[in-house]
């Protein structure tokens, strides 16, 4: 086999391949995602003097949209926002919003509105109607929460009735 042939062979390997990595963002991952979440909160009128409600349930949120980006953005980029509360009387918790890119069947947020750590590789899985964050070795906490929560492992449920 001459070399022009095995340049060909690795030349076509290389275009099956590069679709896999970078393909368009699958649609089935729009939507809204929701979790409750256990929080303290306050507990009543005038509550700034009292100790607060720790049995508290509150609903996340994360939102998975087409981009917002007027540039036109890659087929592979999408909008991403959520927020995560452990203390809403602190107003404690995690939040996001920004661009992520679509790469080997998952999100990496990458591109948010507000600054984050140059460190922090958060992404974002689906699978079987739950989107999971991962943030293995805690490098976005300090960029995204003002409180002491984790993101790593946090799941969030696809809503199945429509957005109002």
């Amino acid at each position: 086999m001459g070399q022009a042939s095995r340049h060909s062979i690795w030349f076509t390997a290389l275009l099956v391949l590069v679709p896999v990595s970078y393909a368009d963002t699958p649609k089935y991952i729009f939507g809204v995602y929701t979790r409750l979440s256990p929080t303290c909160g306050p507990s009543g009128p005038g509550s700034a003097d009292r100790p607060g409600d720790c049995n508290a349930v509150f609903e996340d949120q994360l939102e998975v949209a087409p981009s917002i980006n007027l540039n036109s953005p890659p087929a592979n980029t999408v909008y991403v926002s959520f927020g995560l509360h452990f203390d809403i009387g602190k107003n404690q918790g995690c939040f996001f919003s920004g661009d992520a890119t679509w790469s080997h069947g998952r999100l990496i947020l990458d591109q948010s509105e507000k600054p984050i750590d140059s460190e922090c590789r958060l992404t974002l899985s689906f699978s079987e109607g739950a989107a999971r964050l991962s943030d293995p070795q805690h490098k976005c906490q300090p960029s995204l929460c003002n409180g002491p929560g984790k993101l790593d492992g946090v799941s969030f449920k696809k809503r199945s009735d429509p957005v109002q």
